[in-house]
C-alpha cells in the first residue's frame, strides 16, 4: 500500500497547484488515467459534450465487463438447464463430487434424483439436481 502515497500526497499538496497538476507530476497522465478528470475540469457550463465524452470511457468499460462476463454466464447457466430438464430415468450421470451412476427416480419439484452406483448390489444414493455435473450418453 505504500505504493500508493506518494501520489495521494501530490493530490491533495496545496502548494503544487491543482488536483490534476499533481497527477501529472506523478507521471499518471501518460498512462491515461487523468484524461476523464481532465475533460470534466475543462468543459464549460454551456455544453454537456465534454461530460458526455468522459464518460465515454466508463460506458465502454461497462460494456466490454457486460459481454465477456455476464453473456457467457448466462450461456453456461442456460446449458446447464437444458441438461437438468433432458435427464431421464436410465441416464448415466456423473455428479460434482465424481459420483457415478444411472438415475433410478426424479423428483423435479423436491429438486433431488435417486442414482444407483452399484449395479451387483443395488445401492443407491439420492443426490441434489445442482450437483449433477455431466450426462454420458450411450452411441
Amino acid at each position: 500500500m505504500s505504493f500508493l502515497i506518494p501520489p495521494l500526497l501530490l493530490l491533495f499538496d496545496p502548494m503544487r497547484g491543482s488536483a490534476l497538476d499533481g497527477w501529472a507530476h506523478a507521471g499518471l497522465v501518460h498512462a491515461g488515467l487523468v484524461h476523464a478528470g481532465s475533460a470534466l475540469a475543462q468543459a464549460d457550463g454551456g455544453g454537456g459534450a465534454g461530460a458526455l465524452t468522459a464518460l465515454l470511457p466508463f460506458v465502454a468499460m461497462l460494456a466490454l465487463v457486460y459481454f465477456l462476463f455476464v453473456v457467457p454466464q448466462r450461456t453456461k447457466d442456460k446449458r446447464f438447464q437444458q441438461m437438468l430438464d433432458g435427464i431421464k430415468e436410465n441416464d448415466r450421470v456423473v455428479t460434482t463430487g465424481g459420483l457415478h451412476g444411472v438415475v433410478t427416480n426424479i423428483q423435479r419439484d423436491a429438486g433431488r434424483l435417486t442414482l444407483r452406483v452399484d449395479e451387483s448390489t443395488g445401492a443407491k444414493v439420492r443426490v441434489a439436481l445442482w450437483a449433477i455435473d455431466s450426462v454420458e450418453r450411450d452411441d
